[in-house]
């Protein structure tokens, strides 16, 4: 599921302008509504009447009969578990679709919390008795809880969110990313970086957006 406290939404923009936009207005199957807007994505389970949801292969079949999903995007064969109030688009590339979808409604240049300064969520907020080392860097919206000790040289990514009594040592990354109370984390260690995760196209590989958070 997206989390929009760490990633911008650029819609909500109608499939068909998101098809033309991204060059799939050609590839796919005639449109069902091309007027539909969506303003959202979800997993078919979570996602809602304005959402775009994935089924790519015949695993989401029980999920995919049940999703309360406005559009779905669907590997051919699929089409008779669409349930009628929602949409399909059919294609064989249905992973590659929905990476492109997720690209433009969830643009790569704001997907780096750390670097964008996200001015809409705020100033930090630090509870008392918060502690903080020697060039600690603490992102927009971010907020600590009372009793955290934070370490020499860390970076809080804006929207990053801290309980209380945790112990950060020097030198971490922590970004998209809810850290509970009474967590320690270890020096150097990297929270909440982009997943390794890439489509295998045999001849080249396409990168998957990652574009949820780490809860600890």
């Amino acid at each position: 599921m997206v989390d929009t406290r760490f990633h911008r939404f650029a819609g909500p923009a109608t499939v068909g302008a998101i098809l033309a936009a991204t060059g799939w207005g050609e590839k796919v199957g005639d449109l069902p509504d091309p007027g539909f807007r969506i303003e959202g994505v979800a997993e078919l389970e979570l996602a809602g009447p304005g959402d775009l949801a994935l089924a790519a292969h015949l695993s989401y079949i029980d999920e995919l009969r049940s999703t309360a999903a406005g559009l779905v995007i669907i590997a051919p064969g699929l089409g008779d578990a669409v349930p009628s109030h929602s949409r399909a688009l059919v294609t064989d590339r249905p992973h590659q679709l929905f990476a492109d979808i997720l690209d433009f409604l969830y643009p790569a240049s704001t997907r780096s919390v750390i670097a964008d300064p996200r001015e809409e969520l705020g100033e930090p907020l630090l509870e008392r008795d918060v502690a903080l080392a020697s060039n600690v860097v603490i992102g927009a919206g971010v907020e600590i809880g009372r009793g955290t000790v934070v370490g020499a040289n860390c970076v809080i990514g804006a929207g990053v969110t801290i309980g209380r009594n945790c112990i950060i040592t020097a030198n971490t990354t922590i970004d998209c990313a809810h850290i509970g109370n009474d967590v320690t984390i270890h020096s150097g260690v990297r929270i909440g970086t982009e997943g390794f995760g890439w489509l295998d196209h045999g001849q080249s590989n396409r990168k998957i957006p990652q574009l949820g958070r780490v809860i600890v």
